[in-house]
């Protein structure tokens, strides 16, 4: 398993926004697991979305968030196999 981050973006909205995760290619018999994550302090961190692709398709997903999502956001994802390759996109817009 490896985990990696994005750079954190540094700005809140309380009107909620979406994100979108697309997986452009496959890696065989690995799986994924991506979160986006919020933080006030750029310290602590929470998960405010996880989605549900997991890489066995090549497939795009959009999940809506609703309230605040805080100053600092990333993308995380976790990642399992033998030869991982996952081409993909992750992004958060903020309402």
């Amino acid at each position: 398993s490896r985990r990696r981050e994005g750079a954190p973006s540094a700005w809140a909205t309380t009107a909620g926004g979406s994100a979108y995760l697309h997986i452009t290619g496959l890696s065989s018999g690995d799986t994924i697991v991506v979160t986006i994550e919020d933080s006030a302090n750029n310290s602590v961190w929470a998960t405010i979305v996880t989605f549900t692709l997991d890489g066995s398709a090549i497939n795009g997903e959009r999940i809506e968030i609703a309230g605040t999502i805080r100053r600092y956001a990333r993308a995380t994802y976790d990642v399992t196999g033998a030869s991982i390759s996952f081409p993909l996109a992750v992004a958060l817009h903020r309402n």
